[in-house]
């Protein structure tokens, strides 16, 4: 028993991580009501999730990433908006042609690279170095892109077709895959500096 409350112990530390992907999962779901917050609020679960180590999540860090983030979502949202209508746009004009199969496979990258802006977001970042960021971790390892966006995208499948485990998916159905994003984008980045340190 002592363990349990011990605040050194590993048990505390355990419910402790609980509590704030509970936590961190309730803030995006609440923040992503209106639906054009929600890249904002995917944006700065990334990024608490980056810092983890280094800070806990609280529900002051979280809003205050969050308005930070709110304008520069709303411009790469607006752009991306814009392209998807035309990719869709193409695809209506290209149907049953060699063209749609190849519009497909771009939406298929975009939707990855999209997942990789999100990651890689930070108020501090123009728009231009995200986009060319993201799209070389993207090109360079888009197997690993997929599989942790994978991970993230049958997360929402979770509660359509297993009903009940939606009580689940509402605490923790969000924030668990995105910790699993940020780990995979760690692995990413530590290649990265590797690469440009035997670069040097």
């Amino acid at each position: 028993m002592k363990q349990i409350f011990n605040i050194d112990g590993e048990v505390y530390s355990f419910l402790q991580k609980i509590y704030q992907m509970m936590l961190l999962n309730l803030l995006i779901i609440f923040s992503s009501l209106p639906i054009i917050t929600v890249p904002c609020a995917l944006i700065t679960g990334y990024q608490l999730l980056k810092e983890y180590n280094q800070q806990e999540v609280t529900l002051t860090k979280y809003f205050m990433l969050f308005r930070k983030n709110l304008i520069l979502s709303f411009r790469l949202i607006i752009a991306f908006w814009v392209i998807f209508f035309l990719l869709f746009l193409l695809l209506a004009f290209t149907r049953r042609t060699i063209f749609q199969f190849l519009i497909l496979l771009f939406i298929a990258f975009f939707i990855v690279f999209l997942s990789n802006v999100f990651i890689v977001c930070t108020s501090q970042m123009s728009i231009r170095s995200i986009v060319e960021f993201s799209l070389g971790i993207t090109l360079k390892y888009v197997g690993c892109n997929i599989i942790g966006l994978a991970i993230m995208l049958s997360s929402f499948v979770l509660p359509v077709f297993l009903p009940r485990l939606a009580l689940v998916w509402a605490l923790f159905g969000i924030s668990i895959p995105m910790v699993f994003q940020v780990m995979i984008h760690k692995q990413i980045m530590k290649h990265v500096t590797t690469n440009q340190i035997e670069q040097e």
